[in-house]
């Protein structure tokens, strides 16, 4: 018969403060095996290296930060509906490869975002030298798994999740009423402060445009949808906010406008496709790649 031994298993270590934060799941999340074994204290040394890039994480915050969102249809890659895809898929490829980046990689992984599901990669830039704010650039790709008219809430979660509010500026205090007169009807009661807000210039979209020609590329700060649903469906997940950078893709306008529905869920011509792409051999980007990645920098580092 076997003995069983009367000494207490050993405790099972608790993992530091730091990584129960909801936050450490957000950084953490393709790492399920290895959360496991970390909370049932198989490896300690994971535990050390994980505080250290959980504060390396907590140090970027300080850092500009910057969302892209590629609007399309994730049922149809390669469409001219979805060159907001291959322009963002490329644009990360473009962000990895510059000799300013200090950490990331151009590969898109599934991220969740509360019940949302997008893939993104996040890229830290350098600062350029002749810049006066030597302060890094963080950049978050966010490719949403939503159909185009629907893919606002994953795009805004992924916005909500990786950007910190910004305070709203306080209000002067009212001084409390001291030796008034009973008769004086009273002061207005003072209002309760307003809710952080998040600052929409630190959102880019890439989407195409009907009203472009194939492969021609046009900036715009705020305004309106242009008829465009998957901005509109963007703008109203971000409680009708229309603040935000768009970069539209030109794909052309078919000759009837019976034929747009069908046109737009066409293959993307090669000449199109390399307008928008990367060629990590040459290291070498389509003219509208590097127009977008050019506009990137500049809203990154310049735009408050």
């Amino acid at each position: 018969m076997r003995r069983t031994s009367s000494r207490a298993p050993p405790a099972v270590p608790r993992p530091p403060a730091c990584l129960l934060e909801p936050c450490f799941c957000q950084y953490k999340v393709q790492n399920r095996p290895v959360l496991r074994r970390l909370f049932l204290g198989v490896d300690n040394r994971f535990i050390a290296s994980t505080c250290f890039l959980h504060l390396s994480n907590r140090l970027t915050v300080a850092a500009r930060r910057l969302v892209v969102v590629g609007l399309g249809n994730y049922t149809h890659p390669l469409t001219r509906h979805s060159v907001g895809h291959v322009l963002l898929k490329n644009l990360a490829k473009r962000a990895a490869a510059s000799p300013s980046r200090l950490s990331g990689s151009a590969t898109l992984l599934s991220t969740k975002y509360g019940r949302h599901t997008s893939w993104t990669s996040r890229i830290l830039l350098a600062a350029p030298p002749s810049a006066a704010d030597q302060t890094p650039l963080e950049v978050l790709f966010v490719l949403p798994r939503a159909l185009m008219n629907v893919s606002g809430p994953a795009a805004a979660a992924a916005f909500d999740g990786f950007l910190p509010p910004v305070a709203a500026p306080s209000r002067p205090a009212v001084p409390p009423d001291v030796g008034v007169d009973p008769e004086t009807p009273p002061r207005p009661r003072k209002k309760p402060p307003a809710a952080p807000v998040k600052p929409m210039l630190r959102l880019v979209s890439l989407q195409d445009d009907l009203d472009l020609a194939p492969s021609a590329a046009k900036y715009q700060r705020g305004g309106g949808p242009r008829g465009h649903n998957g901005v509109r469906s963007l703008s109203s997940a971000i409680k009708g906010s229309r603040d935000f950078h768009r970069l539209w893709v030109g794909i052309g306008r078919p000759d009837e406008r019976s034929e747009v529905a069908s046109y737009v869920l066409r293959p993307l011509s090669r000449d199109e496709v390399r307008a928008c792409g990367y060629d990590e051999d040459e290291r070498a980007s389509g003219p509208v790649l590097e127009r977008a990645w050019q506009e990137v920098l500049r809203i990154g580092f310049e735009d408050e």
